[in-house]
């Protein structure tokens, strides 16, 4: 039983760990009492004992009502890639985060493996949620601040005073041979749902597409910006590294000019033909 355990950033509190060997099987298993940075934290590890040359193990973790702060921001960056690049000094992130997670595969690393290679051996599945969060993204990611430029006044809105703004975020992952897969990944924010999907390696390389097409959804101007996009727009791309993340934003500014100019082509001939109909009614 320890009152407080404070390790790379990880805030523990009230942890208690029971402890039990039985059926060739260690099992370890976290007390009703702990929290990892406020939330509550359930993890269960039970190692295989009767393969001593890789120690089989199994790890079930479940982590509800933590805070978004200190270290566990920088490990959820595999799953939650708007996170990536953060400066935490200036990021202020807020929210709560729920976390669901299980791993299995060898607790013990051969001779001369080092850890990259060890961790390929691990699988795993997992969920991350993200709920009220709000925070400023890395320089590099400004552009999501205002994704779709000049057709910004025809989407929802995506941020408030130069912080993202995450009513929610929901990713189902799954791990294996050293990379974090989510293929539905969602976003929620303003009523609306991004979705994005990619990969991270656990070297830190990002590998993303998200879907901006529903801020324009709904909204009058926004669905004649899809009618000419034929549905959709092209999707924006997250790529580098979770230390320097890059962002490729689709092209829309001919797209914004060329609206305007239909727009006021169809104003003009709406006028001609409302003039010269009107004459001929008189005539």
């Amino acid at each position: 039983q320890l009152t407080a355990l404070d390790i790379a950033g990880f805030a523990l509190r009230n942890v208690g760990i029971d402890a039990s060997v039985a059926d060739g099987a260690l099992r370890l298993a976290t007390t009703e009492s702990t929290l990892l940075d406020d939330g509550s934290l359930v993890a269960n590890i039970a190692v295989d004992l009767t393969d001593l040359d890789r120690l089989p193990a199994k790890i079930a973790l479940q982590w509800n009502g933590g805070k978004l702060d200190g270290g566990t921001t920088q490990w959820l960056r595999y799953a939650m890639p708007l996170f990536a690049g953060l400066d935490a000094d200036v990021a202020d992130v807020v929210g709560t985060v729920g976390l669901e997670l299980s791993l299995d595969g060898p607790a013990m690393m051969r001779e001369g493996q080092e850890w990259v290679t060890w961790l390929d051996d691990w699988q795993g599945k997992g969920t991350l949620g993200l709920t009220d969060t709000a925070f400023a993204p890395a320089t590099e990611l400004g552009g999501l601040l205002a994704p779709l430029g000049p057709l910004g006044k025809s989407a929802a809105p995506v941020a408030k005073d130069g912080r993202l703004e995450i009513a929610s975020f929901t990713a189902p992952f799954s791990f294996a041979k050293g990379t974090v897969e989510s293929q539905r990944s969602e976003w929620q924010t303003s009523g609306k749902s991004i979705g994005l999907s990619g990969t991270t390696t656990l070297a830190g390389a990002l590998d993303y597409t998200i879907d901006l097409t529903p801020l324009l959804r709904g909204e009058r101007d926004g669905e004649k910006v899809l009618k000419a996009l034929g549905g959709s727009l092209p999707a924006t791309r997250l790529k580098g590294s979770l230390e320097a993340p890059s962002l490729e934003l689709p092209e829309l500014g001919d797209i914004a000019s060329k609206l305007l100019q239909n727009e006021g082509k169809n104003l003009l001939e709406k006028g001609l033909n409302e003039l010269f109909g009107g004459k001929q009614r008189r005539d």
